[in-house]
């Protein structure tokens, strides 16, 4: 491992210093290739950054569980002996074969005798508290105008491929998508005893009925960045007269849920579940939920199952390639209690304490950037900075984890053992509906994520230790690189808290308008600005970037650049004023988004995902960065030049 990491540490080292000087890209014409060409030319794999910590990350947890379940000398019923309970009785395939279809016998015997749609719904809550969620949605979340206390929400579900647009984009890959998937579930049902012509028939059945669900599914986009619409807080009385098929007191009485009030996140999902709750065929709901019971318990069941997701996922990757199991059982067993054995094993206190000191520079920065700012009322100004000063970063690991205190265990059960651990989860996060919010808990995040982001009813910044590591972060480093990876990182985060979505939030984490009109006007001038400059980047032939799609993580690139800049120049390194350490600062971002993808991965990206594609995520911010302009002396013959008037800042 440290030959794995010390080879890192070199190449970045390379890369950073080296590359530029062999391109003959100029810097003013497309700094993304002037970093990263000679990279790009010969790179085997298309690995980003953080796909090569992802990668490193996962064979780390393997280790970590691994050793875990080796261990003698755990104690009987403790976290850590439990934890290898699990994993042992999913690493024994020879017990699972064995037991081939028994674990799924019982739960399709009380589908297939369900008499009416009362009934089967009945029983879909039932096997909410059973560790067999689907379709109804339930969750728990921090209220968004009241976020110190947790609610109940209601949150579209039941789809086996997402995103929902699958279901209707036009092409050719958009049709083998879907082929696969019919011919999967075909092959499910067929694997529990139908004939191949009642298995199409049914794969048929359950593609139209999930089309017809997807058609009142909110885009990702709209989930995560349209706060607004999708805070509707209701009654459950209300719920009920929303939605008058569905008896929701019931349903929330058999879940042991108890609570006057409810967040439904997308009411036309619900109303849409509503109406086929009266017009759908009672046994495509029961087949229906038999294959997505199947897809979800497909690591506990014999190969064959394990074989057909295999088929389905080789559209995606071209062709039909096996997750190795102990990375099915990651995926399964990969919670807080991991988390700890991994951040003991491969984090320590030095890395934190120096992002801690990292985090202090960023905010600091971006108060003086806030209290310099010409375009915000001295009103909305001040609020924006006690939103700023009441900020926390959360770096590392969270101060409290889940210890599996309750959960039970049992030799050889696999299937049996995950259906616990997820009912178990369930109803801990069941019994914190209406109780204060535990801000030590991560929602969202474990140790081990590699990545960070912004909670906007926390108002905190979560930095897990997973994303701590080379080549996005080296306690090695001069202050220049650093700043240039993970303090960009961090302050792309820190201003999601301030873009589109996040500056709807205020001090406390609460859903509020804290601004003027006037402000809100000005924000939304210079917002209209990055739509226009990124909605103009055709990636491909006639394929232009989504500016309003992609606007938030726009607005925290270009915030997160020039945030992280000015706190590199509140350093040692960066009040030298050395041109060879500035440049390092700009090297060290644009080397962040190294990455390859091919035509169709990107076409996947400008229609799917909220951030530009990675070359634009480096260019298109450092049109607007004027001590770019200065360090690389760019003139009106460089490509990215513009004259400084068009340049667009907002924080």
């Amino acid at each position: 491992m440290k030959k794995t990491i010390y080879s890192l540490l070199l190449l970045c080292s390379i890369m950073s210093s080296v590359s530029a000087q062999n391109s003959k890209v100029k810097p003013g014409d497309d700094f993304y290739h002037y970093v990263n060409k000679a990279w790009l030319d010969t790179a085997k794999n298309p690995t980003l950054s953080l796909k090569i910590i992802a990668e490193r990350t996962h064979q780390q947890l393997l280790n970590v569980i691994k050793n875990n379940a080796q261990n003698k000398q755990l104690i009987k019923g403790s976290p850590e002996a439990k934890l290898a309970d699990l994993y042992n009785s999913g690493i024994d395939t020879t017990v699972i074969e064995k037991r081939g279809l028994t674990p799924l016998l019982n739960i399709f015997d009380r589908i297939d005798k369900i008499k009416n749609s009362d009934e089967f719904f009945n029983l879909l809550a039932k096997l909410h508290t059973e560790g067999h969620q689907h379709l109804l949605g339930v969750g728990v979340i921090q209220d968004e105008k009241n976020s110190a206390y947790n609610i109940l929400s209601l949150s579209q579900d039941g789809l086996t491929i997402m995103p929902s647009s699958l279901y209707t984009l036009e092409g050719e890959i958009f049709d083998k998508i879907r082929n696969n998937y019919k011919q999967y579930i075909k092959k499910l049902f067929e694997l529990i005893g139908y004939s191949t012509e009642n298995a199409k028939n049914i794969a048929n059945d359950i593609y139209e009925f999930d089309k017809e669900l997807a058609s009142s599914f909110k885009s990702n986009h709209d989930l995560t960045y349209s706060s607004e619409s999708t805070y509707n807080k209701m009654s459950v009385y209300e719920l009920e007269k929303l939605t008058p098929n569905i008896r929701w007191s019931t349903l929330f009485k058999i879940m042991n849920i108890k609570t006057r009030q409810v967040i439904v996140e997308t009411p036309n999902f619900y109303q849409n579940l509503n109406a086929l709750k009266e017009t759908k065929d009672l046994e495509i709901w029961k087949n229906k939920l038999k294959s997505r019971i199947i897809l979800n318990k497909t690591t506990a069941l014999p190969f064959a199952f394990r074989d057909a997701l295999a088929g389905l996922r080789s559209v995606f990757g071209g062709e039909k390639t096996h997750i190795p199991r102990t990375e099915d059982l990651l995926d399964v067993f990969n919670g807080d209690l991991l988390g700890k054995l991994y951040v003991k094993e491969y984090f320590n206190e030095e890395t934190k304490i120096k992002v801690e000191a990292m985090c202090a520079n960023i905010k600091e920065a971006f108060k003086k950037r806030l209290e310099n700012n010409k375009w915000l009322t001295t009103e909305t100004k001040n609020k924006a900075l006690q939103k700023l000063n009441s900020l926390t970063f959360k770096i590392g690991y969270p101060k409290k984890i889940n210890t599996y205190e309750g959960l039970v265990v049992q030799p050889n059960l696999f299937f049996e053992n995950t259906s616990n651990r997820r009912a178990y989860s369930f109803k801990l996060d069941v019994n914190t509906i209406d109780k204060k919010a535990d801000k030590n808990v991560w929602a969202g995040a474990l140790a081990q994520t590699v990545n960070a982001f912004y909670a906007p009813s926390d108002n905190a910044v979560v930095v897990p230790a997973g994303i701590l590591q080379e080549p996005i972060f080296n306690t090695n480093d001069n202050e220049a690189k650093l700043y240039g990876s993970i303090g960009y990182i961090i302050a792309h985060e820190l201003t999601h808290g301030f873009d589109n979505s996040g500056r709807k939030y205020n001090d406390k984490g609460n859903l509020e308008d804290w601004w003027t009109d006037k402000d809100e006007t000005s924000f939304n001038e210079r917002c209209e600005g990055i739509k226009i400059q990124y909605a103009k980047y055709e990636v491909l032939d006639s394929l232009y970037i989504n500016g309003e799609q992609t606007l938030s993580e726009n607005i925290a690139d270009l915030g997160g650049l020039s945030i992280a800049y000015d706190a590199y120049k509140l350093t040692r390194t960066g009040k030298e004023n050395s041109k060879d350490f500035d440049k390092q600062f700009f090297i060290s971002f644009a080397r962040v988004w190294a990455e390859k993808l091919t035509e169709q991965q990107l076409k996947n990206l400008i229609r799917n995902d909220s951030h530009a594609p990675s070359q634009l995520r480096v260019n298109g911010v450092l049109t607007n960065f004027t001590p770019f302009y200065d360090l690389f002396n760019l003139d009106k013959s460089d490509k990215l030049y513009k004259e400084e008037k068009d340049r667009i800042s907002i924080w």
